[in-house]
């Protein structure tokens, strides 16, 4: 077996620092991890690599391998586990397999055939289960399909039904539910929609409208919601976008292709940051077309030019508190006003005592009046940063 692996060194790592925002200031760090895969037909080798799903309790990375008509799977260092697939339309076998799609809850396996025009369902272990879908325009039928995603609360999974320019849903054992989408550039249209990624909560569907080079976002019915970028490569635009993935924080990262570039948005469709550029080089990409997220907020990006996949963690800031004055004193007063900065926080708190935290609007700058009773009073500040990560300030006040 082929293999290249690529590692880390600190003269490779890349930072973004971005323009403040409201209520924070933002300033990632994307460090490229290694990178697995090289062109070919052996174990580990892929041929127009297209797809990645995660088997994050197992330790399992899914990968399509569409003109080896397979699906290979590796740990999550990259290191070949088994594959299964050989080219073919029975039971098992696959017609250039592209999307794919893992559910944690039952342990299956979804994959999507573009030229084979169905979905076939294995067990983890590639075990052939079931099967639906066939070509045409009917409900349930397919042209050319190409992305996936499964909501796995309601076992829903949406199929880019990309020549028909649609999206269908279905249930979780093939069942037709419904479809949305027509040829066309406005709400609701697609020209090429490509990929898909569901919200973790909120059971959203974004779709990635490759021709029309936005993001649509969508209820989970199929109703229209909203749209973001445009065609171009400044900031928040994009090219020929294709694979998507949400985190925990709905935070949206976005495989923009032709723009050799990942980017991820915030949960409202503004930009957040971006990292990578045209090469081959560990921490560059050759048109990235497939994305998911694993444990530990690695991200495994499908680098389909390059044919291999590339591993990125996204280190987020972590939050600061100063305060402005001592956080120890003694007053006679009844009454005080604590005030300080923070600084890559999206949210603060304030809790007095026992008391329950509560919000504060003005996150940069504060200043919030606390009642005191005699004795010791002790008040926390807490501030949470973009990714989660969060930070305390204590104040001991003695009332006289």
């Amino acid at each position: 077996m082929k293999k290249r692996l690529s590692f880390l060194f600190f003269s490779l790592v890349l930072h973004f620092i971005l323009s403040p925002g409201p209520g924070s200031i933002h300033a990632q760090t994307a460090i490229p991890l290694g990178t697995f895969g090289a062109g070919g037909s052996g174990d580990g080798e892929f041929s127009d690599i297209l797809a990645v799903a995660i088997d994050s309790a197992n330790g399992v990375v899914y990968v399509t391998d569409q003109t080896n008509h397979r699906v290979q799977a590796f740990d999550l260092d990259g290191s070949f586990l088994f594959k299964w697939g050989s080219s073919g339309t029975a039971d098992g076998q696959m017609n250039r397999p592209a999307g794919i799609a893992f559910s944690p809850s039952t342990g299956k396996v979804y994959v999507l055939e573009q030229f084979g025009r169905r979905v076939q369902r294995f067990n983890r272990f590639g075990t052939f289960e079931s099967k639906f879908g066939s070509s045409g325009s009917s409900p349930g039928q397919f042209s050319l399909p190409f992305g996936m995603a499964l909501n796995d609360r309601t076992g829903d999974l949406y199929v880019a039904d990309t020549s028909n320019s649609r999206i269908q849903r279905f249930g979780r054992d093939g069942d037709f539910i419904g479809l949305w989408g027509t040829g066309g550039s406005g709400p609701g249209q697609f020209l090429t929609p490509l990929g898909l990624a569901v919200h973790p909560q909120t059971g959203q569907v974004f779709v990635a409208d490759q021709d029309n080079h936005r993001v649509q976002r969508f209820n989970a019915s199929g109703g229209f919601e909203t749209e973001f970028g445009a065609l171009g490569s400044e900031p928040g635009n994009l090219n020929s976008p294709a694979g998507l993935a949400i985190d925990s924080f709905g935070r949206i990262y976005i495989a923009d292709q032709a723009n050799n570039r990942i980017q991820r948005l915030r949960a409202d469709g503004s930009f957040d940051f971006a990292f990578g550029s045209a090469g081959s080089g560990v921490s560059q990409f050759s048109f990235p077309i497939g994305i998911a997220i694993g444990p530990g907020n690695t991200l495994y990006i499908i680098d389909r030019g390059n044919e291999r996949v590339s591993r990125w963690r996204v280190v987020d800031p972590v939050p600061t508190l100063n305060a402005i004055g001592r956080t120890r004193f003694k007053t006679v007063s009844a009454r005080t006003v604590l005030k300080g900065t923070t600084a890559n926080a999206t949210a603060l708190s304030v809790k007095v005592g026992k008391g329950a935290p509560k919000p504060i609007a003005n996150v940069d700058r504060w200043g919030v009046p606390v009642r005191l009773k005699p004795g010791v009073n002790m008040v926390s500040f807490t501030a949470t940063g973009p990714g989660g990560n969060s930070a305390p300030l204590r104040y001991r006040i003695t009332r006289r």
